[in-house]
């Protein structure tokens, strides 16, 4: 009978190492960005594992991906078993040497080591997508969008399909073209050819054409 009590005593304490083990804080050692996998140091182990793979959000149809960086702080998860060599990546952590971009609790997003930022402000309602040092932006609000930067649209068909402007477009720059410009009335050109062309009648006959070509 006692042994039987020992043998449940050893069990436990056997069951109660390997749940202690299934969750783990470790360090990415290792990245292989092609195969989405990394192996992370677990210092209170005193161990290493084997390739781990890196959890995502979507696999099947929906595809995202990301990896984590050497020296990133994770928390993976490992097999019942407690086997420290298998397992997954679930996510990393904030630590006092990589501290969040934001300290709003309204904003959503994520920053890029070289700046580029794309977030969300849930109490000004504003998205916003920002490259590199902010030269180039998109930002959204409930009054519109703004676009900071040189801008160019493209109709992935044959890049000649018009860009459709339902109400005035106010410009405070110049407005070119390599094509035609137009209004409702008629083109560019026409009016350049009409002027170029042009004569006036008087009593004794008709001017001549515009010394002053337009």
């Amino acid at each position: 009978m006692l042994q039987n009590v020992n043998d449940l005593e050893w069990d436990k304490k056997d069951q109660d190492a390997r749940l202690n083990r299934m969750v783990q804080f470790g360090e990415v050692i290792e990245v292989d960005p092609v195969k989405r996998r990394a192996n992370v140091k677990f210092p209170a182990l005193g161990g290493v594992s084997l390739w781990l793979k890196i959890g995502v959000r979507r696999a099947l149809g929906v595809s995202a991906v990301h990896t984590y960086s050497v020296g990133e702080q994770v928390v993976c998860l490992m097999t019942p078993v407690g086997d420290v060599t298998t397992g997954a990546i679930l996510c990393a952590t904030h630590n006092d040497q990589d501290e969040p971009w934001t300290d709003s609790a309204d904003i959503e997003g994520v920053k890029y080591a070289d700046g580029t930022e794309f977030s969300y402000d849930m109490a000004s309602k504003e998205f916003n997508v920002s490259l590199l040092d902010g030269s180039v932006s998109i930002r959204m609000t409930e009054a519109g969008i703004v676009f900071k930067g040189k801008t160019t649209f493209e109709d992935p068909a044959n890049f000649r399909q018009a860009v459709t402007c339902d109400e005035t477009l106010d410009a405070k720059g110049n407005i070119s073209t390599d094509a035609e410009l137009s209004d409702k009335t008629g083109t560019m050109s026409s009016v350049r050819e009409t002027y170029d062309d042009h004569d006036h009648n008087y009593d004794d006959g008709t001017t001549d054409k515009p010394n002053q070509k337009m």
